[in-house]
């Protein structure tokens, strides 16, 4: 009970900053996704949340994390049978420093998918978890 009513008291006292509205805000250069249902929200925003910080801290210009590659690494780091399902900050902590595929690269394959075989943003998730390190098709039936 003590260290609810401390938290309580400490998170009283925060500031809250909204990030969208900061002067010249990375934010405004990140995308607005739809990750359409499929639970991924914790990779997309673990991707934007580290983003945020590479842009701000001038470590980068351009975006360095794509959300579906943040997922599978993620689901291969704490050996998930699925993408879907998962903790943002566990995420940030298992992309490492390095993304193996750049953003741009990514994204350019996937936008080609899509149009090429008339899929969805839900098809191309559902297509991504393919790849996760203990998919097993068996598992989902």
């Amino acid at each position: 009970m003590q260290f609810m009513l401390v938290t309580y008291v400490w998170a009283q006292s925060c500031p809250t900053k909204n990030l969208l509205t900061e002067k010249e805000s990375p934010f405004n250069t990140i995308p607005v996704y739809n990750q359409d249902g499929s639970g991924t929200c914790y990779a997309y925003s673990a991707s934007q949340l580290a983003n945020y910080y590479l842009l701000k801290n001038k470590k980068t210009t351009t975006l360095q994390y794509h959300p579906l590659w943040v997922a599978l690494k993620y689901a291969q780091d704490v050996k998930n049978k699925s993408i879907t399902g998962g903790v943002a900050d566990v995420a940030i902590a298992s992309i490492g420093d390095d993304p193996s595929c750049s953003y741009s690269s990514i994204s350019s394959s996937l936008q080609k998918m899509a149009k090429d075989h008339k899929m969805t943003d839900h098809e191309i998730i559902g297509f991504i978890e393919t790849y996760s390190a203990e998919y097993n098709p068996k598992n989902f039936s």
